[in-house]
């Protein structure tokens, strides 16, 4: 009645009708905030120009197709942000000052090896990405990065190679996005037992790189506890393991490399076997 009722829309129903008498007076007086300040999102600001390898470019496109790379600033944006309070922020406002180059989506381990390749060749940082819902700042371009940066998208890559259901193993590619892994599973009754909040959007391979857990890791465990094998490629070559046992008594375990890497070191191809 006093004018000053702002309402808060949301989905929860616990909370939707509950009535803050006080809460507006608090926000104003103590956090010193004013709810009459209106921050609109933006909804065009200006992308930089794409920094283009000319000489990788051209061997990129002929080696896995122009269908399957893109500079356009849309794809470009996308694929330059993580899902942290800071990169949101930055996306609402128009703050991210250096964005991916551009972006390619492979389709084989062998597109993955070629891609590795040509930027090891021609001195171009590559910066793997999976469902985009990284917290740790993975995919942010440092602003003082002079060369090109490519965006290496995953997401083709989510075939379910085989799956041995006497062994409860499955081999399975690294793009495969959480809900569709958990639903192909349950198609042939089966559960990889890894649940973490991102796993609408989340892929295999991102949980491997960040060393995962989830909500289900009581009874299953995280993620290091459920891989027997991930393959990772790099500009030194192609890192897998060929036994394919959960422990081997003779060290270093390769696999240790690869957990947690975060993207530093190459790019995940598969994961399996999976137990």
């Amino acid at each position: 009645k006093s004018g000053k009722t702002v309402p808060l829309n949301g989905y929860l129903e616990p909370v939707k009708y509950i009535s803050l008498l006080s809460f507006r007076t608090w926000v104003e007086s103590y956090v010193g905030l004013s709810v009459e300040d209106k921050s609109p999102p933006h909804d065009q600001w200006p992308v930089p120009a794409p920094n283009v390898n000319s000489q990788f470019w051209s061997a990129l496109v002929s080696s896995v197709g122009q269908e399957n790379c893109s500079t356009k600033d849309y794809d470009r944006v996308f694929h330059s942000h993580g899902h942290t309070c800071q990169e949101v922020f930055a996306l609402r406002y128009g703050g991210l000052h250096r964005v991916v180059d551009a972006v390619v989506w492979p389709d084989t381990e062998e597109n993955c090896e070629t891609i590795v390749k040509l930027a090891s060749e021609h001195g171009v940082v590559i910066i793997p990405f999976g469902g985009g819902t990284s917290v740790s700042g993975a995919l942010e371009c440092p602003s003082n990065e002079n060369r090109m940066v490519l965006s290496v998208d995953m997401k083709r890559m989510n075939r379910i190679n085989w799956v041995d259901a006497s062994n409860m193993t499955a081999e399975i590619e690294a793009g495969i996005v959480g809900q569709d892994l958990q639903r192909r599973l349950a198609a042939v009754g089966l559960t990889m037992g890894h649940e973490p909040d991102s796993v609408e959007f989340s892929t295999l391979g991102g949980w491997v790189s960040t060393r995962a857990s989830g909500m289900k890791k009581n009874v299953y465990g995280n993620i290091e506890d459920i891989i027997v094998n991930a393959t990772m490629v790099t500009p030194k070559g192609t890192i897998e393991r060929s036994c394919e046992v959960p422990r081997m008594s003779a060290g270093p375990d390769v696999s240790q490399i690869v957990l947690g890497s975060e993207g530093s070191f190459g790019i995940i191809t598969k994961v399996g076997p999976l137990t």
